[in-house]
Formats: C-alpha cells, structure tokens, sequence
C-alpha cells in the first residue's frame, strides 16, 4: 500500500536512507577515510565537547540527526512532489550535496571549528551525503502514492501536485445559460429608446 501522506513518506524514507548511510560513516571512521562522526556533531548544538561522549550526549546526538534526516526527507518529498519524480535519483543527489556543503563545510568548519585532519574525509562524507540522496529519493519513488507526483495531464496548484487533474475540456465547456441569456439592463433600454425619439422620422 503506498503513502499518500508527504510528511510521512519523508520523515520515513529520510530515516530509511540515513541509516545505510551511518553505515558507511561508521565504515569510513572504522577505515581512517574520516575522523568526524556525525552524532556526536549533532550534539554539539546542545552540549560541550566534553558531554559529548556521555550517555545523554549520544542519546541527544542519535535524536539530534534523526530529525535532520527525516526533515531533509520530507523536504525531498515535496520537491519530488513539485517537480516529478523523472531523474529522482540526481534531484536526490543534488540535495544530498547541498546538505554536505551545510552540514561538513558550514556547520563544522564555522560554527563548531571542527574539520577533519584526513584529506579524503570532506569527500568520503561527500559519499556518505549522496548515498543518503540516492536512497531517500529511490525510497520516496517507490512508497509514495502516484497522486503525489505530478504528470502531464495533472495540474500544479500552485507549486505542490495536489492530484487533482486538469481538465482542459473545460475551458471549451459554454457558459451556463444564466450568463448565455441575461437580460438587459434598464439603462440599456432607456438609451435604446432615447435613440428612438432622437432619430428623425422617416421622408
């Protein structure tokens, strides 16, 4: 059964995409590629760095990015829901990047002055950002009800496919027979008759 709902669909594939994601993160951290974990940078936004490490602080982390994932799944998902759901997969990626710029060149470098020692690791967590694109767009595709994609013969009111279809046939519809046949107006008659009186009889 598909979701018809954007915000469920979002927060559920954005959940689903992050955690294959994490994975890789783990993988890359495990490898040496990178040296910057990205729960304990979420709960920078709440604690110091030495509370990072602590129960709270992991806990406050794993809350901390889930609900960034699931909120930039949700922002996927109407963006999909926006402009079709043709070439997801590189709108997936596209958002992926704009969110590593965010998160590894904004949000570590200049709010947090934290950036990684290891020359590949800004592009191992560029990986990690696209594979999250990758799945979650893939994810949003093939859960989310079709009514949320827009097409050719459906209508975008105004920016968000809302599912409804447009009907072009109704522009050719006649008027209804309240606006074919109105009748006139009291000053037009009065300006009728006015012409009559005014007109020179006839030779």
């Amino acid at each position: 059964m598909k979701i018809k709902d954007r915000l469920l669909l979002g927060a559920i594939s954005g959940s689903a995409a992050s955690f294959a994601a994490r994975l890789l993160n783990r993988y890359n951290y495990a490898k040496g590629y990178t040296d910057i974990r990205y729960n304990p940078l979420a709960a920078r936004l709440f604690l110091k760095e030495g509370e990072i490490k602590s129960t709270p602080g992991i806990i406050l982390g794993e809350i901390v990015n889930s609900a960034n994932t699931s909120a930039t799944g949700v922002l996927l998902t109407y963006l999909l829901s926006a402009t079709g759901k043709d070439k997801a997969v590189f709108k997936g990626m596209a958002v992926g990047t704009f969110f590593w710029i965010i998160v590894d060149g904004v949000m570590s470098g200049y709010v947090f002055n934290v950036k990684s020692k290891k020359p590949i690791g800004p592009l191992a967590h560029l990986a990690e950002h696209l594979l999250y694109g990758v799945l979650c767009s893939t994810f949003i595709t093939q859960l989310g009800d079709e009514s949320l994609f827009p097409s050719d013969t459906t209508k975008q009111t105004p920016l968000i496919h809302t599912g409804v279809r447009s009907r072009r046939r109704n522009a050719a519809r006649p008027a209804p027979t309240s606006q074919r046949h109105r009748p006139h107006s009291k000053s037009n008659k009065h300006s009728r008759g006015f012409q009559n009186h005014s007109s020179p009889p006839p030779k």
